[in-house]
């Protein structure tokens, strides 16, 4: 049964400004394993990657109902490339009851040109 869905599509020049402009925007975003996959990229992957993990988490937080912010951070989730390229969500905060997300995250992440654009459905 599918529980919530969200979208987000974010244009990777902003995300780029922001990047350059505040430098603490990717520590922000990005938790210490999404880093590690980020850092060896050349400058305009590193701004695709970046893009699409904040799109994906924005997603994610529309799906469950809570945006970002207190209940859903960013570091809440990392949101990581297989070997294959296919993102796979690992949670890093407890549910509310302490336990694991209940859900079954289906994450969808793409980028053109000038956009990345992140899908999510939550399954139970």
């Amino acid at each position: 049964m599918i529980i919530g869905t969200g979208i987000d599509m974010v244009e990777l020049e902003r995300i780029r400004r922001l990047r350059d402009r505040q430098p603490r925007f990717v520590a922000r975003i990005l938790t210490p394993d999404e880093k590690a996959q980020y850092a060896p990229l050349s400058e305009w992957r590193q701004v695709e990657y970046l893009a699409g993990r904040f799109a994906a988490k924005e997603a994610l937080a529309k799906a469950l109902g809570c945006g970002v912010g207190q209940r859903f951070s960013w570091h809440h989730v990392s949101i990581l490339s297989q070997s294959d390229g296919a993102p796979v969500v690992s949670w890093h905060s407890p549910w509310d009851d302490g336990e694991a997300c209940p859900y079954r995250v289906h994450l969808s992440i793409s980028h053109t040109r000038h956009y990345a654009l992140a899908q999510v459905i939550l399954e139970q």
